[in-house]
């Protein structure tokens, strides 16, 4: 908290230098040092579009690109996890900033091996799928999402924001962390994903402290749902809009009780 250099309740902000540190830290693990003046110029200068580069971005040697295109370095300490960024003077970076892939181990033959047939790979075989429990993550991502679930998986990424933001707040303590992060869905399904983040919102409405969260009555479709069969898109679509009213109300609650959130998404309900 200290190496953040007092962003929170300072008189001068950065929140571009804090939203870069949040995002090394969530997808890298790694910790910012407080850059010079001269560098935080240049960071508050960045542009909302040029920040998102920030949280796509999930190797450093993408985010060592993104600072490169506006002349600085991310120089990385390996011994303290620490990344420190400068103005880049334009000389090489030391070999030791990232460590190098190792090389594959390849297999030599020599004329003695070669007189061993090499038979070409069959076709793969067909994994049995028994139910909605068979689908892998890689295929959900493949997988064509509905208009109205365009914003899913970016509401998904939205709650570990406002964990992290509340932990550091003191609004949630590590162990309500740790139980909220361990709620996740029991297929790749839509109405899964759904079911685990209203489990979600259940659980953080309980356990944090000094916020009245608002409360949202469900919006479902009449006749959507039957016993022992699924739900229409409709109904579907109508409980994402109830967490994302929420989740709005949410927020600001949050900024009316002092805490801040940076960039609030544009698909949330204003």
């Amino acid at each position: 908290m200290s190496m953040l250099g007092g962003l929170f309740g300072a008189k001068e902000s950065h929140p571009n230098f804090e939203r870069i540190t949040h995002a090394l830290l969530n997808h890298l693990g790694f910790t910012t040092a407080p850059p010079p003046p001269e560098v935080l110029a240049i960071l508050d200068q960045m542009t909302p579009r040029e920040m998102l580069s920030f949280d796509n971005m999930h190797s450093l040697q993408g985010i060592q690109a993104v600072f490169k295109s506006k002349a600085l370095r991310a120089n990385l300490n390996q011994e303290s996890s620490t990344i420190t960024i400068t103005m880049d003077d334009g000389e090489e970076a030391p070999a030791d900033d990232a460590p190098e892939p190792q090389e594959a181990p390849a297999l030599q033959l020599d004329e003695h091996h070669a007189r061993f047939h090499v038979e070409p790979p069959k076709a793969p075989v067909a994994v049995m799928k028994t139910g909605p429990a068979a689908i892998t993550p890689a295929e959900e991502s493949v997988a064509a999402v509905p208009e109205a679930f365009s914003h899913l998986e970016a509401f998904e990424q939205l709650t570990q924001r406002l964990m992290d933001l509340l932990l550091r707040h003191g609004r949630i303590n590590t162990a309500d962390k740790d139980v909220l992060k361990k709620i996740r869905p029991s297929d790749y399904t839509i109405q899964g994903r759904l079911s685990a983040l209203e489990r979600w919102k259940a659980e953080l409405t309980r356990r944090v402290r000094g916020l009245a969260v608002p409360k949202t009555a469900a919006r479902v479709a009449l006749g959507a749902t039957q016993s022992g069969a699924a739900e229409s898109e409709e109904s579907l679509a109508k409980r994402f809009e109830t967490l994302q009213l929420w989740i709005s109300k949410l927020i600001k609650t949050m900024e009316h009780e002092g805490v801040k959130f940076h960039n609030k998404p544009m698909w949330l309900p204003h």
